[in-house]
């Protein structure tokens, strides 16, 4: 990696990290949708689609998969969505040292959730990551 990419990801992540929630938000909502639109919408589209469009099955079937899982924490309210690694290529790659990327993530759960079912109001919360020190990376969902 040349070493003007890394020190302007080591400026960007200064950068980021004065930036306010709302505006940390606006600027990964972008980052999200595109992660999500990689791939990842078509499985969870599927696993959704097998579900019956029913949250409580669609977070159960994560169980059986190896890069996330999912947990029930109240039915039809609160659920936990869990990665055991950290897969963005920002920090695997060795460019961010922040989990104010993690918003992105963040940014990345809303917009799937909002593609399976736009009738809900969702709310995400990180709750853990694997760029901070944590084992996983665990977010909360909330229909709110």
């Amino acid at each position: 990696m040349p070493d003007f990419v890394k020190e302007w990801f080591s400026w960007f992540e200064k950068g980021i990290e004065q930036v306010d929630q709302k505006e940390k938000e606006k600027l990964f909502s972008v980052c999200g949708m595109h992660c999500a639109e990689t791939g990842v919408i078509k499985l969870y589209k599927d696993i959704y689609d097998k579900s019956c469009n029913n949250l409580d099955t669609f977070f159960g079937k994560f169980e059986d998969m190896k890069y996330v899982k999912g947990k029930v924490i109240t039915p039809g309210k609160v659920y936990e969505i869990i990665f055991p690694d950290c897969y963005c290529d920002l920090y695997t790659k060795g460019y961010v040292h922040t989990d104010s990327i993690c918003e992105c993530s963040r940014q990345s759960i809303l917009y799937v959730l909002k593609t399976l079912n736009s009738e809900n109001e969702y709310e995400v919360e990180k709750l853990s990551t694997v760029i901070s020190g944590d084992k996983e990376c665990r977010f909360r969902v909330t229909i709110v």
